[in-house]
């Protein structure tokens, strides 16, 4: 089975994944998604993120996540901005991470948008893209490594990273703990 692969889609993610660009604002969201993200990549995920462009190269990687910009937050006509260049900025960044599963965590418009992508773009399968949103998520352990919340230091991170692993699990597209380095 291969190493599935995620992709979390948070916008203002960038300057927590790349310390050049620290000069940003960044809340308890982006934190969270970003330590997931890197963990799981820790862990033999194949990780992506879709993040607003701020000069970086389309692509890039940091401490294991590879990067595709969406759009600058300044381009575009106001009121039509929302639909070129961001939403399809958004689509078609999704669309080059392509991954397994997108993670989003925020209560707005984004949601929407990247069920929408799902729903359209999204492969049929097996396995079948699926998106992840995280407060409707349920806590398990049985994919999640051992002494994550050691590893990670932080207990609320640990049931998120198990949760996330859960999801995966019911898409079938967790493998087993030896095909991604954290022992049975």
């Amino acid at each position: 089975m291969r190493t599935p692969s995620i992709c979390f889609v948070g916008l203002e993610n960038l300057p927590l994944l790349a310390p050049e660009f620290g000069r940003f604002r960044v809340g308890g969201a982006e934190l969270q998604q970003t330590l997931l993200a890197t963990t799981l990549a820790r862990r033999g995920f194949r990780v992506s993120m879709v993040v607003e462009d701020l000069g970086q190269p389309d692509g890039a990687s940091w401490r294991g996540v590879e990067t595709f910009k969406a759009y600058a937050n300044s381009d575009g006509i106001p009121v039509l901005r929302f639909v070129h260049p961001r939403w399809t900025g958004l689509w078609a960044a999704m669309k080059r991470a392509n991954a397994d599963l997108y993670y989003v965590s925020c209560a707005g418009a984004l949601v929407g948008q990247v069920a929408s992508f799902v729903r359209v773009h999204g492969r049929k399968g097996p396995p079948a893209s699926g998106i992840v949103w995280r407060p409707g998520l349920i806590v398990t352990s049985r994919c999640a490594p051992p002494g994550l919340a050691a590893q990670t230091g932080d207990w609320a991170i640990a049931s998120r990273v198990k949760r996330l692993c859960q999801a995966i699990e019911l898409k079938g597209l967790c493998p087993p703990p030896s095909e991604v380095g954290h022992g049975a």
